[in-house]
């Protein structure tokens, strides 16, 4: 086999090796979480903008909105006593505010800077912007 032909076959072995992960589905979970300080969507300066909660029962979270505050599926890590799940939740439709639900009934509500998270009809937890 010639050595020019060798580079591709390499890169297009990895290429075929590689596993999409559906993101809807994905959960990520990080030992050593740190929440980041408010920067709401319409103060962000790069590409993604991040907004930090304080909340009750121990929770802190940060949203991420990779389109601004028009985003129709963000990110939302939930820190607890020191560890972190990610997220993924797509827009829902609500009467008042900005709700977004995830698959497994999970939901994060925002109320002007006042937010809830909640699974079904439960509420866990009320946050506000840091």
């Amino acid at each position: 086999m010639k050595k020019q032909f060798l580079l591709p076959m390499v890169m297009l072995m990895a290429l075929m090796s590689c596993q999409k992960q559906n993101s809807r589905e994905a959960t990520e979970v990080n030992e050593e979480a740190v929440v980041n300080e408010a920067v709401t969507p319409d103060k962000a300066t790069d590409s993604i903008a991040v907004t930090g909660l304080g909340c009750d029962n121990g929770y802190q979270m940060n949203i991420s909105w990779p389109d601004g505050p028009q985003s129709e599926t963000i990110k939302v890590e939930m820190v607890r006593q020191g560890n972190s799940e990610i997220v993924e939740m797509t827009h829902a439709m609500s009467a008042d505010g900005a709700k977004y639900e995830a698959t497994d009934g999970r939901y994060i509500w925002n109320k002007g800077h006042d937010w809830m998270y909640g699974k079904g009809d439960q509420t866990i937890c009320g946050c506000t912007e840091k």
